[in-house]
């Protein structure tokens, strides 16, 4: 399997609601303004020694799942970033 990492900046195509709380269905404004996305390198496998068995290989997946999030975030961010998605 194939993972990529993705950005999407979508506040000023859709901005939240004024008001949190209310009618449970609430008018929303469309704005018809550039799509801003961008797609990340395929994430990296993070590898995990095949001679561990039990807790030590428990511990060696939380690990590894840990640092593969932490890997996502920050490809994210940079994407997020780079297509200037904290600048809406």
């Amino acid at each position: 399997a194939h993972f990529y990492a993705m950005a999407l900046a979508t506040h000023n195509i859709s901005p939240p609601p004024a008001s949190v709380g209310g009618a449970l269905v609430e008018q929303r404004v469309v704005n018809y303004v550039p799509l801003r996305m961008a797609v990340s390198e395929e994430i990296p496998p993070i590898p995990i020694d095949e001679g561990l068995e039990g807790a030590e290989l428990r511990k060696a997946t939380k690990q590894s799942r840990v640092k593969r999030a932490e890997t996502v975030y920050n490809m994210m961010k940079e994407d997020y970033e780079r297509i200037k998605g904290y600048e809406q």
